[in-house]
Formats: C-alpha cells, sequence, structure tokens
C-alpha cells in the first residue's frame, strides 16, 4: 500500500530535509526543512496533472522547521 505520487522541487537556498509519512496517513504529511530563522518558504503542493491543491508561504520559526500538511 502506498500513497499518491509526489514530485517535489527545490529551488531555495535553504532545504528540505523530509517529507513524511510514506505512506501519507489519510492524505496528511509533514515537512521538516530547514532555514534561518524568519526566512519564508513559499510552498505548493500539486496533483500528478499539475493542478494545484494545497498552498502556503511558511516562515522560519527556527533552523530546523517541521510543519504538518493536511
Amino acid at each position: 500500500f502506498f500513497s499518491s505520487w509526489r514530485r517535489i522541487v527545490w529551488d531555495g537556498e535553504d532545504g528540505i530535509a523530509a517529507v513524511y509519512p510514506n505512506p501519507a496517513d489519510g492524505g496528511r504529511l509533514r515537512i521538516r526543512w530547514s532555514a534561518q530563522p524568519g526566512a519564508e518558504l513559499p510552498l505548493q503542493i500539486t496533483d500528478m496533472s499539475g493542478r494545484l491543491v494545497w498552498r502556503e508561504t511558511l516562515t522560519a520559526g527556527g533552523f530546523l522547521n517541521d510543519t504538518p500538511v493536511n
């Protein structure tokens, strides 16, 4: 049993360390990412056809951040 396939494209200076769990639990996942405190991360999730399903601009609270996505 696997969750839907998702492509992650990162083009910023900071980095995404992990997207978990795999498989996703009921469409919920978490993104662990690193950035300078106060930095913004514009995040978009699309389905396989390229249709936008989630968009949010995250702000780093510290160097390592863990953000839920529902």
